[in-house]
């Protein structure tokens, strides 16, 4: 590299390839088809939540942590939404396996 561009220093420069770019998303004529099928893609291991959530041009990592932080916040209020699995706190929950 000639320089133009400062590199943060902890880069994995093996990594500066692997990029991927989406486009402005287009609306969805049926968002529920299209919700549905996201989740059944996750589900049949043909994509990744984090996949499903960059289509829909949004930061997988800012997305976990507004779950986590929902979750904490109702939990420390005394709510539970069915969103929210039973029994789990997500303090304890490792999400180093989801972020990315």
């Amino acid at each position: 590299m000639s320089g133009i561009i400062k590199l943060p220093p902890d880069l994995d420069q093996e990594t500066l390839t692997d990029a991927e770019y989406f486009g402005p998303k287009m609306p969805s004529a049926d968002p529920l088809k299209e919700g549905r099928a996201n989740i059944e893609a996750i589900a049949a291991g043909l994509k990744s939540s984090q996949q499903a959530i960059r289509e829909g041009v949004r930061n997988p990592d800012a997305t976990q942590e507004q779950i986590d932080q929902w979750e904490r916040d109702a939990k420390a209020k005394g709510l539970h939404f069915s969103t929210m699995p039973q029994g789990t706190d997500p303090a304890l929950m490792d999400n180093s396996a989801t972020s990315g």
